[in-house]
């Protein structure tokens, strides 16, 4: 006859089991750090996971794009930027005299915004607007410059680059209010341009851009200047 044991026996062999086997040891999973931590910002993204492999965590798209966005600015910041520098360039400019009436040839001091750039820029400053200050200034407000108001431009290659000199005169006209003659202000204006040549550009000649109405005058101020040298005065003012 098989004699069945109690309860109370069963439960008091159980409970000797129980405190005799060591309970599991519990090993945390990594993925739920990772995308929980991850997500929050208390764990970086490549987190090593359970086997040594690297488990990324869920990063909004609009995260990346602003994360993006900041490495380009800081790199932006971080790099030289070629021609992004302002400093100060003397150039030189033919002016209006006022009372003397007379042209004046004085240097000028410009700030270029392309100091970085490689280019002579006094030569394009030559007609760079120049309004003088001075002790009225409601009164003083015209531009000086005589190439600038007649519409004159200067302009020149990189020296590096293939040389080249322009002087652009197809704007040209004169100001009812100056009484200067017209060649007299080509002249004054080349030898601005003969006193602003670098070493590499002395002897480049210059390419006239004019309208056909102006040629005949002038054409031959400008093949005098090309002919000329430049290591001497090509014009003086009348005093």
């Amino acid at each position: 006859m098989i004699t069945m044991p109690s309860r109370s026996l069963l439960l008091f062999r159980q409970g000797n089991r129980r405190a005799l086997t060591p309970p599991p040891t519990r090993r945390s999973s990594p993925e739920r750090p990772v995308a929980e931590n991850a997500a929050s910002g208390l764990l970086p993204s490549d987190w090593p996971g359970r086997s040594g492999t690297l488990l990324p965590a869920r990063v909004k798209p609009s995260v990346l794009v602003k994360s993006f966005a900041c490495f380009l600015l800081i790199l932006a910041a971080a790099l030289p930027l070629p021609g992004g520098e302002s400093v100060l360039t003397t150039t030189f400019q033919p002016l209006d005299g006022l009372g003397s009436g007379t042209i004046v040839i004085v240097p000028v001091t410009c700030r270029n915004w392309h100091g970085m750039s490689g280019q002579p820029a006094r030569i394009g400053l030559i007609a760079a607007p120049n309004v003088l200050p001075g002790n009225a200034p409601a009164e003083a407000a015209a531009d000086l410059n005589l190439a600038s108001v007649c519409g004159l431009r200067f302009a020149c290659s990189d020296v590096e680059a293939a040389r080249e000199l322009t002087l652009d005169a197809t704007a040209f006209a004169m100001p009812t209010r100056f009484v200067h003659r017209r060649d007299h202000i080509i002249r004054a204006c080349l030898e601005c341009l003969r006193r602003c040549l670098p070493d590499a550009l002395r002897d480049t000649p210059v390419v006239l851009k004019r309208s056909a109405a102006d040629a005949e005058w002038i054409d031959p101020i400008m093949k005098e200047f090309n002919v000329h040298d430049r290591r001497r005065v090509f014009f003086t003012p009348e005093s």
